[in-house]
């Protein structure tokens, strides 16, 4: 059943991060954490701390997936950042998802 207010709640803090998207089924062990980032903060320390700490979190889900959103011209190094976070994790099974605006211009 789905709760009376979908999409009320904010997203878990995770390791003192608030993803923009968090999405979980439990019985399934199925999680999906998303980030959306612009040029100037994809690679902040701060932006770098957050993908880390989403990997590791997604670690303990045997059906986990981190989304980063991004700047068509930043898709290639954000692919790169999101297998450093998982590596770094050591979180191998994590889908790494990145999204770009141009992916909407296809519709």
């Amino acid at each position: 059943a789905l709760p009376i207010y979908v999409g009320c709640e904010k997203p878990p803090s995770i390791d003192g991060f608030r993803p923009d998207l968090y999405a979980a089924d439990v019985a399934k062990q199925s999680v999906v954490v998303g980030e959306d980032k612009t040029t100037w903060d994809i690679e902040t320390e701060h932006s770098r701390a957050q993908y880390f700490a989403y990997a590791h979190h997604l670690s303990f889900y045997a059906a986990s997936t981190l989304i980063l959103a991004v700047p068509w011209h930043l898709r290639v190094r954000a692919k790169t950042l999101l297998r450093l976070a998982t590596e770094q994790a050591c979180a191998p099974h994590v889908a790494r998802v990145v999204i770009d605006d141009m992916e909407e211009l296809q519709l």
